[in-house]
């Protein structure tokens, strides 16, 4: 941690513990949050699902998990368009692959053998 933010290890640290105590052991087979408070802990990620299923309402969540959930989700949008690009191009270029000329039985053609 200290080596990725040598400056500011300390505004990260509450994270680094977050994700720490959301984490289950499996020694325990749950969470230290869970043993403390006997349920589980709504991180980001779950926030994202619930957010992406539209299970979950954002408004009452602080604003910088909004912007982080908000921000994957457009990614998600994103990528999902980008694949759709991408897919449109392939065909464009598999439609446009030259087919191999048919010869007929009298032609002169050159064969190379690989072994």
């Amino acid at each position: 941690m200290l080596d990725s933010f040598p400056d500011s290890w300390d505004t990260v640290l509450p994270w680094v513990l977050f994700a720490y105590r959301e984490v289950p052991a499996e020694t325990l087979g749950c969470s230290p949050f869970e043993l403390m408070f006997g349920r589980t802990v709504p991180g980001p990620l779950q926030l994202v699902k619930s957010a992406w299923l539209q299970e979950t309402d954002l408004s009452t969540a602080k604003q910088n998990v909004v912007e982080f959930v908000e921000f994957i989700l457009s990614t998600c949008e994103r990528l999902r368009h980008a694949l759709d690009l991408a897919s449109t191009q392939a065909a464009q270029t598999r439609s446009m692959v030259k087919v191999l000329p048919a010869f007929a039985p009298s032609s002169l053609v050159i064969r190379f053998w690989y072994s």
